[in-house]
């Protein structure tokens, strides 16, 4: 019991691999240059800013420093440009060398699982075999609680879409104040308006509450894999 409970403490603090946090080395060092691209177009915007005060305050400036300002504004415009190609310049790299970044992907990921599976190694057989099959469980538990409600895993996120479409309707999120007891009209018209907004609200709470237990169950579903693998590799190594 003692070792099942240790085990789902480590398993809480392995996380699901990211391809974001997994960069290669070219896409940081893109990005990076893409960031200090915004930098410096923010850097150029307030001198830019600055000698339009001075402009404003101190009288016009010299010719010569017009044409300055308008070249840190045309350099500004061009350097800000630089982090919006960015995100096309990676995907065109990924649709011309798409075969080797998906391997490469593919190859972090498996290191990312195998440094996962070997902090679960220390375990033993029987803890394991005792955890995987309870998380299978959890997993199916949220699945059903789910479906229960809303019918398909995809239900949760159309109802919350429809609750944002139905406050935005009902005026906005600002509308959300007549909630309050200081903001309640107390008529017909203000009873039925109250009645909708209840309703849309329980309704985004559902949708919501849906959306964090489809992550739950897809996040029980990955540590049960992980602890799946290292029952593998204890079996394999068992047999040898």
């Amino acid at each position: 019991m003692g070792e099942a409970v240790k085990l789902l403490t480590v398993l809480d603090r392995l996380a699901q691999y990211r391809p974001a946090g997994h960069q290669a080395p070219f896409e940081r060092r893109v990005n990076r240059g893409a960031t200090w691209a915004l930098v410096a177009g923010g850097v150029l915007l307030a001198l830019l800013a600055g000698l339009v005060l001075v402009h404003l305050s101190l009288g016009p400036l010299p010719a010569a420093f017009r044409w300055v300002v308008l070249g840190l504004g045309l350099l500004a415009q061009l350097v800000s440009l630089v982090p919006l190609c960015v995100p096309l310049l990676l995907a065109g790299r990924l649709l011309v060398c798409w075969r080797r970044i998906t391997r490469d992907d593919l190859i972090r990921e498996f290191r990312h699982d195998r440094a996962a599976v070997d902090r679960l190694a220390g375990f033993s057989t029987a803890a394991l075999a005792e955890v995987q099959p309870w998380l299978e469980i959890k997993v199916r538990r949220l699945e059903r609680r789910v479906t229960l409600f809303f019918g398909s895993p995809t239900a949760g996120v159309s109802l919350f879409l429809l609750a944002s479409s139905a406050i935005e309707a009902l005026g906005g999120v600002g509308v959300l104040s007549a909630l309050s007891p200081a903001g309640i009209a107390w008529t017909r018209a203000g009873a039925l308006r109250l009645a909708a907004l209840v309703a849309v609200c329980l309704l985004l709470g559902l949708s919501l509450g849906a959306m964090v237990q489809r992550w739950l169950a897809t996040r029980y579903a990955f540590q049960a894999e992980l602890v799946g693998l290292a029952l593998q590799r204890r079996s394999a190594r068992a047999t040898t």
